[in-house]
């Protein structure tokens, strides 16, 4: 998208034209809306955006000048205190569904934000593993921590006990190759596996990337249900009427991290859920939501990583 229409665009939503302010540091003594209330949008010489809101847009600016070195015009809108969490959110919306690309870490589905890159992996391999299903690398040594072994001992051997063991760790097996890169070098600070978590009551287990989960093993009366996190995929006709058939519910809930281009879907048959994320649309919306949160930070539940779970996976 050119820069006439990501200007026409702001300019239709309330926004005022772009105001150049490379290379300065205050912008305070500019214009009087900039000591109000509102929603901002940052223009980068790259062309991508950023989108936030503060009491008082020149203070922010100020925190931004110290943080990007590239920043090239702001444009502006004034908003009520009281809105101003749901005009972000309905900003950051817009844009992403324009194609623009955002250096906006909370609310995205996508963030150009370079900073928080998977280290482990190159720039190369992470481009290599969203196009090809059928790439991936168990490359690395395994953690070894005796004493986070000891901590999730008891509810390990628990969970081992039960009678659908076998088919959780089948499923796990599964996902964890299509789903997450490269997981001996991304394994807990980028991923976690908790097993028994507390106070979920019913969980078996539960993977989570960045600050949310993504995948849910858990009782439901008496089926097994298992809930996904994934961006939403672009499936043809014949993958739609399959779908249906797999038995599949979809809910709205979404976490803050996944941003927009989210859907939570829940199944109850281990084989039919191993028959849809092994679907080829399905695999690559799984990688593309579970890479973008990766790329957005660690993991922040790294204390409740079961590392025997781990071990009986990846075996």
């Amino acid at each position: 998208m050119n820069k006439k229409r990501n200007s026409d665009l702001l300019l239709e939503n309330g926004f005022s034209l772009p105001i150049y302010v490379k290379g300065l540091k205050s912008i305070a003594y500019l214009f009087e809306e900039f000591n109000n209330p509102g929603i901002y949008v940052l223009h980068f010489s790259d062309s991508t955006k950023y989108v936030g809101q503060s009491k008082k847009i020149s203070n922010r600016f100020s925190q931004h000048s110290n943080n990007f070195d590239d920043i090239d015009a702001i444009s502006i809108k004034k908003v009520k205190l009281k809105e101003l969490n749901e005009e972000e959110k309905f900003i950051i919306w817009l844009l992403e569904s324009n194609k623009i690309l955002l250096r906006n870490i909370t609310y995205t589905s996508e963030t150009a934000n370079n900073s928080k890159l998977v280290r482990p992996i190159t720039e190369s391999e992470q481009e290599k593993w969203l196009r090809q299903i059928n790439y991936n690398s168990y490359e690395g040594v395994r953690l070894e921590d005796e004493k986070q072994k000891l901590k999730y001992e008891k509810k390990y051997l628990r969970f081992s006990r039960s009678k659908y063991f076998d088919d959780i760790i089948r499923f796990l097996k599964s996902y964890i190759s299509i789903g997450i890169p490269f997981p001996i070098k991304t394994e807990k600070k980028y991923w976690i596996i908790s097993c028994l978590p507390s106070g979920a009551k019913g969980v078996f287990v539960r993977l989570s990337i960045n600050w949310q989960e993504v995948l849910t093993i858990y009782k439901d009366d008496e089926d097994i249900g298992i809930s996904l996190h994934m961006a939403n995929p672009k499936l043809n006709r014949n993958n739609i009427k399959k779908t249906k058939e797999l038995g599949i519910e979809y809910s709205e809930h979404r976490y803050v991290p996944g941003g927009e281009d989210q859907i939570n879907l829940h199944l109850y048959n281990f084989d039919n859920a191993l028959k849809f994320i092994n679907i080829e649309e399905v695999i690559l919306s799984i990688r593309k939501f579970n890479l973008n949160l990766m790329r957005k930070g660690i993991c922040t539940y790294s204390r409740y990583h079961c590392l025997q779970l781990v071990d009986c996976i990846l075996k």
